[in-house]
């Protein structure tokens, strides 16, 4: 009994030594290993907290709006300021831009001129930090630029519109995240910096359409509307019917600068110059000079100085006169909606000729050797009643032809024979499908 004691004990012991050991090695410090300071010590709140201060914010905002307005195909930049009020000098680099358009730069100041910037209200200061040199960054580079403790300086966000020109405005904004720790090292504090842009075409018009009311015989209507520049305070401007056609008469005439200051207030846009176009479109100037019958839309053509994009608005409406086009579209265009290609259409539409010796004939169809359309038919469906007579158009698209819109332009045009002949055009519009 007494050696089955004494075994007893001995396991006890080693069991506790054991124990023990395992103790002491788990809260043991290794000579070579610091301890963790806890989170609450001073050390730790100041690695994590390391950021740039930057006292007109990171988004930029434009006073006024308008002022946010840049010519397409340009290019600018923007200065951020900043400044580092760690105890500690900190290190600057760049980790994303949003666009390639766009590069990242930064240059230093004193405390002084950070202080007697921020001050400053945004033009001042922006021409002041304009002449601040500046080196560039670049993305991900393990290295930045060291900030010393006080000190700060601009992050200069330049940009240049590589986008083909376009005769609407675009929005943009360009964002870059910066980075920035503590020069002995720790975590990186990211900072968004962001700038709205809109790029604006040269010449900028309100109205890419003016409608005009239904021009009836010896009818006359009259439209203006605003072209003007928001970049640039002089510009040349002639305006002009794309054919050249007599019955449309354009003239340009400078916006006075109370209409300048007017539309600035209605469009909340920037209007350095701008000009007040004049439209006036005649049925006919004469019996040898007449508008087609019919709908109709007539660019007119904006010119300017050489390195001044071109421009255009379209002149719609309705020249009525001997003959009616009884269709569902109330401007008379022959509406043939969707069909299957390979089945093709054919669709006859009526017309009503006001007067009971009113002759028609086919003239052609167009775009001119077009395959996509054919007249089958045109003919004269009843004597007159009430001075009135009615034919019908027989048209076709035929079968096995591609899928896709008809052409731009598609049209039957017919002639009233006379001494001048008069006109009427008759747009056509369809969508063959697969």
């Amino acid at each position: 009994m007494k050696s089955l004691g004494r075994i007893v004990l001995a396991i006890f012991a080693v069991v506790v030594l054991v124990a023990g050991i395992t103790f002491v090695k788990q809260y043991q410090v290794s000579p070579n290993e610091a301890p963790t300071p806890p989170a609450s010590s001073p050390g730790a709140v100041r690695a994590a907290e390391i950021k740039l201060t930057f006292p007109k914010g990171v988004i930029w905002e434009w006073q006024p709006a308008k002022d946010g307005e840049f010519e397409q195909q340009s290019e600018g930049f923007k200065d951020f300021l900043f400044q580092n009020d760690n105890s500690v000098p900190v290190e600057l680099g760049l980790k994303a831009k949003s666009c390639k358009c766009s590069e990242v730069s930064v240059g230093l100041l004193p405390a002084a001129d950070v202080q007697r910037y921020s001050s400053e209200d945004a033009s001042k200061a922006g021409a002041d930090t304009a002449k601040v040199q500046t080196q560039k960054l670049e993305v991900d580079d393990l290295k930045g630029v060291i900030v010393a403790p006080g000190d700060g300086g601009v992050i200069r966000l330049n940009w240049k519109d590589k986008k083909d020109k376009e005769p609407h405005e675009r929005y943009e904004r360009l964002v870059v995240d910066v980075w920035a720790q503590a020069q002995a090292g720790g975590p990186r504090t990211i900072h968004k910096l962001e700038l709205p842009i809109t790029y604006v075409p040269a010449l900028r018009i309100r109205e890419d359409i003016l409608k005009l009311p239904d021009l009836y015989l010896n009818g006359k209507e009259t439209r203006e509307f605003k072209c003007w520049s928001s970049t640039r305070p002089k510009f040349s401007l002639t305006a002009k019917e794309r054919t050249g056609d007599p019955c449309f008469v354009c003239s340009c005439m400078p916006l006075t600068d109370k209409e300048r200051q007017e539309m600035e207030e209605s469009t909340k846009t920037r209007v350095l110059c701008g000009y007040v176009v004049r439209v006036t479109v005649n049925e006919r100037l004469n019996d040898n000079v007449q508008m087609e019958l019919g709908p109709f839309g007539r660019r007119i053509d904006l010119k300017s100085d050489p390195d001044i994009e071109p421009t255009s608005v379209l002149v719609a409406g309705v020249v009525r006169g001997d003959v009616t086009v009884e269709t569902d579209d109330e401007r008379g265009g022959i509406l043939l909606g969707p069909f299957p290609a390979k089945n093709g259409i054919t669709k006859v539409v009526k017309l009503t000729a006001h007067r009971p010796d009113l002759e028609l004939k086919l003239d052609k169809v167009e775009p001119d050797g077009s395959t996509h359309l054919k007249v089958i038919s045109l003919k004269k469906t009843s004597t007159p009643v009430g001075g009135r007579t009615k034919w019908e158009l027989t048209v076709e698209v035929p079968p096995g032809g591609p899928s896709g819109r008809l052409p731009d332009h598609s049209a039957v045009r017919l002639t009233i024979p006379g001494n001048p002949p008069r006109h009427i055009r008759i747009p056509v519009s369809g969508f063959a499908t697969q």
